[in-house]
């Protein structure tokens, strides 16, 4: 699927991203660095679990968003995850983020800091 979404990013691969994950954060810091991780493609659960501790792993800020399909994309049709998928999601990786010292109130600017986006900097106060 994402070499039909996003080809480019599919040709980088994960191993592409983890160097530049790597490199951002030897420049920028630990919690300093984050990555999207959008919930509700079809994603396997537990794949995304993993995936947002490798991140947590390498000091990235693995920042769950829910899909929001936009009208006259190729999601357009799509619905947005279920409420408690997404709110088990946030509590997985709010531990992850604990576990990792990580927390949306130590990031200095971006997405994070904002945080309007997720509702997973609720999660963390939990």
């Amino acid at each position: 699927m994402l070499t039909e979404v996003c080809p480019a990013k599919a040709r980088i691969g994960i191993k592409g991203y983890q160097e530049c994950w790597r490199v951002a954060v030897d420049l920028f810091g630990r919690n300093q660095v984050s990555s999207f991780v959008i919930a509700g493609l079809g994603e396997d659960r537990d794949s995304l679990i993993e995936g947002a501790e490798m991140l947590c792993d390498r000091g990235v800020y693995p920042y769950i968003l829910p899909l929001r399909p936009i009208p006259g994309t190729p999601f357009s049709s799509s619905v947005p995850p279920d409420p408690e998928y997404l709110s088990s999601v946030y509590q997985d990786v709010a531990s992850l983020l604990f576990r990792h010292h990580l927390s949306w109130r130590a990031v200095k600017a971006g997405c994070v800091r904002c945080g309007s986006c997720s509702a997973i900097t609720r999660f963390e106060e939990n």
